[in-house]
């Protein structure tokens, strides 16, 4: 459920139509959607029967849309039926989805709490959604990045395998100043490849990570695409602190939006390590 905007009536035939998005003709070069399948499919994976209320502040009526597969099926029409009908109260607007029948497993709050605030990181932290799971408002994810402040704290980890010694920590402060981090350890990036920018900041981990949790996240439209994707440097211990931010907004997705179409020659040169 959401207070966004809503829909109007054509708007929601639209948006249940397959391969429908007005969102690729858009101004609005930030819109997320592209492909026009998203929350028919999204709806239809989860479960065999769903319902769609949605409406707009400027609009006395709510446009509904209820949806069952196996009637669906059975009718091979490829149409499902919208009507609307008179608000309830004046002051709804927004979309309110509910899936029953479900396909899949339904998993706790602390399985979508973590994928959540690293996928909508941006728009939770810039103030433009409020997500909450069963009541619990969801928080974007942060890593506390290595600064030439902090970089002593390393000489008091209680492991001693990870413990650094003070001479240790005051060479690893000068290669920080070095490279010119800024105060919050990050080091800012952009560049073209072809005619297609990529642009963020890449930092260090104050802790490394031997979990493979350290990377760089691709963005696309601030929506994280892909996380901590090892490109430009080898996976290795070595790199395990390597972590950072590439926003990808000119890049193709594929269909599901999960990565990037990675067998063009300007990805290839993207990834390469010695550019």
């Amino acid at each position: 459920q959401d207070d966004a905007f809503g829909m109007s009536g054509e708007e929601l035939h639209n948006a249940l139509t397959l391969a429908e998005s007005a969102k690729p003709k858009s101004k609005v070069k930030t819109l997320i959607g592209h492909f026009g399948m998203g929350m028919k499919t999204a709806c239809s994976s989860l479960g065999k029967e769903f319902k769609i209320t949605t409406a707009r502040p400027d609009e006395s009526q709510i446009h509904i849309v209820q949806y069952n597969e196996d009637e669906f099926v059975r009718k091979n029409l490829w149409k499902i039926m919208l009507h609307s009908e008179p608000k309830e109260s004046r002051s709804f607007h927004g979309t309110v989805i509910t899936i029953w029948s479900l396909k899949k497993k339904t998993q706790s709050k602390s399985y979508l709490r973590e994928p959540f605030g690293r996928i909508f990181a941006y728009y939770i932290r810039n103030g433009l959604l409020e997500l909450t799971v069963q009541d619990e408002v969801i928080k974007p994810s942060e890593l506390e990045l290595l600064t030439a402040n902090n970089a002593t704290d390393l000489t008091k980890v209680p492991t001693t395998r990870d413990r650094w010694s003070a001479a240790d920590v005051k060479d690893l402060i000068r290669r920080l100043n070095k490279v010119d981090f800024n105060k919050d350890g990050k080091k800012p990036i952009d560049f073209e490849v072809g005619k297609k920018r990529v642009y963020g900041w890449v930092g260090l981990r104050k802790h490394g990570s031997q979990r493979g949790e350290y990377g760089f996240n691709l963005i696309r439209h601030d929506r994280v695409v892909k996380p901590e994707v090892k490109i430009g440097f080898a996976q290795h211990p070595a790199t395990a602190r390597v972590i950072g931010e590439l926003h990808l907004d000119d890049w193709e997705v594929n269909y599901n939006k999960d990565d990037f179409i990675q067998d063009t020659d300007e990805w290839i040169e993207l990834g390469d390590p010695d550019r």
